[in-house]
């Protein structure tokens, strides 16, 4: 198709890709003379034998007429110039954006941080917010439909980044209706990788572009498309998170929750997971920061009062040193008559009598911290450890966070999930600073995880006390769980029930 006119208009460069409906192309306008402008031309082809061509016909003018009235309002959506019919096929004329896509970027970088992730993430979501906000589904996300623009990607600072989305060819009704037609090819690798379970029968949903997104954020952090992850056999989730080195758990959860199955366990809106993504975590992870006392001002004429208070106070302290000092001689010259009367009488008793009267202060303790197992009611909890520091919304749905900051004063620290409903504990997490000795770690984990603790556990405990590993993950039984050590240099240990997250 290269050098072939549309509409007299459009000269074909090349093929950019091509699937069993559309064809993605780069032309130039030929109108114009000296024109270096190309763009992307999106061509939907005839569907032969199709009875919904005419229903077809009017979805796509209905669509394209939305996205061009987005156009030029935000820069993460590529500007639409026009669509029209040409024969029986269908057009779509957008802007040209040269730069890397995030999968090339991968390629020539290798795996992203997670401060970088989360950037991109935060931008994304802000694009997806905006789209959702007019009733569209983008449908396509993933690493190589997400392109940096080059006029602002500067490699030195990643705040310049903009990811801008650039498929926007296929509207989502359209898609869906000649999706119904088309054959799976099994030859192009990762094709439905990205697609969510319930759009893989053609029905799309806000929540499905964050599955998308979830799924573009774990290529980001490790360089690894879904399909070459396993599945946990009995939860059928991913288990991607022993590939990320320096694990960040709080973007783990929010990226967990995007994948998940059930489009009803997600979040709802990209809204909701910008939200989640920028909150403060409720996690042993993070202290919590008093506030700093207010100072007190004062004015001049108080300063003056103040000073003249204190002069006065001065003589006066400066009399009643002088009267203590004659009453020191007096009390001197009567003791010394006694010890010489009486020195045979007296019996020194100088350790206990400094001891009653200031005891020595004891080491805080950590054997009688209760860190209490899954399946214990928030008001147990409550009642042996009073009100929590903090007490917010979970990151689950219908879950409530309790944190108990510094339980051992500089050492240990709770922090529970619990279910609205029941009220049940179906979270628990302990953080212990360096100074709490392993055997003491050790039987807090006994504690907080009964039969379920073992060998194992033992050995990823002494791993991260002694700075061999720096995070293990583990499944006993019913329970999932983590032990890592986390940014603040603390030994974090987490259970949650497997049904939970």
């Amino acid at each position: 198709m290269k050098g072939k006119l549309i509409q007299d208009k459009y000269r074909i460069l090349k093929t950019l890709g091509r699937s069993a409906f559309s064809e993605t192309l780069l032309a130039t306008d030929n109108s114009r003379f000296y024109s270096r402008r190309r763009y992307i031309i999106k061509r939907f082809r005839p569907i032969l034998g199709n009875r919904e061509a005419k229903n077809i016909r009017r979805l796509f003018y209905q669509e394209a007429r939305v996205l061009k009235r987005l156009s030029g309002k935000n820069r993460q959506i590529p500007r639409l110039y026009e669509y029209f019919m040409h024969g029986e096929d269908f057009y779509l004329v957008r802007e040209w954006i040269a730069g890397l896509t995030l999968k090339q970027l991968v390629e020539q970088k290798g795996p992203l941080s997670t401060e970088e992730v989360e950037q991109i993430l935060n931008s994304v979501l802000s694009f997806l917010k905006y789209i959702h906000s007019y009733g569209i589904v983008y449908r396509q996300l993933k690493p190589s439909t997400i392109i940096l623009r080059q006029d602002s990607w500067l490699p030195a600072s990643w705040q310049n980044y903009l990811p801008v989305p650039i498929y926007f060819g296929g509207v989502k009704d359209l898609e869906t209706q000649v999706d119904n037609h088309q054959q799976y090819n099994p030859a192009v690798p990762y094709r439905r990788d990205y697609i969510p379970p319930e759009q893989k029968q053609g029905k799309s949903v806000f929540a499905s572009d964050l599955y998308s997104l979830g799924l573009t954020a774990i290529y980001l952090l490790t360089g690894k498309h879904p399909g070459e992850f396993s599945l946990d056999p009995r939860s059928k989730k991913l288990i991607w998170h022993q590939e990320i080195p320096k694990q960040k758990i709080h973007l783990v959860r929010v990226i967990e929750r995007a994948i998940r199955p059930k489009m009803s366990d997600r979040y709802s809106s990209a809204e909701e997971m910008l939200q989640a993504l920028n909150s403060v975590p409720i996690n042993l992870a993070m202290p919590v920061i008093e506030p700093a006392p207010k100072q007190i001002k004062f004015t001049s004429e108080f300063k003056v009062i103040s000073l003249l208070s204190g002069t006065a106070l001065g003589i006066l302290a400066l009399i009643l040193v002088i009267v203590n000092s004659d009453l020191i001689q007096l009390a001197k010259r009567d003791g010394e008559q006694y010890l010489n009367k009486d020195s045979a009488n007296i019996v020194t008793d100088t350790l206990t009598t400094t001891s009653s009267l200031l005891p020595l202060k004891q080491p805080a303790t950590t054997t009688n911290i209760p860190a209490f197992p899954l399946g214990m009611t928030q008001q147990n909890i409550e009642e042996k450890l009073g009100e929590p520091t903090m007490n917010s919304s979970g990151y689950w749905p219908n879950s409530r966070a309790l944190l108990y900051q510094d339980v051992v004063p500089r050492q240990i620290s709770l922090g529970y999930l619990t279910d609205i409903d029941s009220t049940k504990v179906r979270q628990a997490e302990i953080a212990f600073s360096r100074s709490v000795d392993l055997e003491a770690i050790k039987q807090q984990a006994k504690q907080l995880m009964q039969d379920n603790y073992s060998p194992e556990i033992e050995h990823y405990l002494e791993q991260i006390y002694f700075k061999t590993s720096s995070s293990h993950e583990f499944q006993v039984n019913n329970i999932e769980g983590v032990v890592q050590q986390n940014p603040e240099d603390h030994i974090y240990l987490a259970i949650w029930d497997r049904e939970f997250h």
